[in-house]
C-alpha cells in the first residue's frame, strides 16, 4: 500500500515542481514547499517514535523509519535540492522566501536522516 502512495507523492511533487519552475510561479513553488513540509513532519513523527523506543531490543518503530521516513525524506531532499539549485539566482522577493523555506526543509530532513542513522546503529 505504501508503494502506490509513494509513487503518487513523487509524481505530484515532480509535476508541481516542473510546472512551478517552468512558469516561474512562486505560488506553485510555495504550495510544493507546504506539501513537502507536511510530508516531512509526518516522517519526522516516525523518526521521533523510533528515537523514543531506541532502548528496546525489539525496536518496531524502526519499521516506520525504514519503510516510510527514509524514502520520504530522501525523495523530498532530492526534490527540494533541485528546486533550490534551479531558483538560486532568481532575485524576486517571493523566491527569497522560497529559498529560506527550502533551506529550512533541507536542514530538517538532514536532521531526520542523521537521527535515523543514529537509531539504527
Amino acid at each position: 500500500m505504501l508503494i502506490p502512495i509513494a509513487v503518487l507523492f513523487f509524481l505530484f511533487s515532480a509535476v508541481g515542481l516542473g510546472i512551478g519552475l517552468r512558469r516561474r510561479n512562486a505560488a506553485i513553488l510555495m504550495a510544493m514547499n507546504a506539501v513537502w513540509w507536511a510530508a516531512s513532519c509526518v516522517s519526522g513523527y516516525f523518526v521521533w517514535l523510533a528515537w523514543l523506543d531506541r532502548g528496546y531490543s525489539e525496536n518496531w518503530a524502526m519499521i516506520g523509519v525504514i519503510f516510510f521516513s527514509a524514502p520520504a525524506a530522501g525523495l523530498t531532499l532530492i526534490l527540494a535540492s533541485i528546486e533550490l539549485a534551479l531558483i538560486r539566482k532568481w532575485k524576486e522577493k517571493p523566491f527569497k522566501a522560497i529559498k529560506v523555506l527550502s533551506l529550512g526543509l533541507l536542514m530538517f530532513l538532514l536532521l531526520q536522516i542523521i537521527v535515523g542513522l543514529l537509531i539504527a546503529r
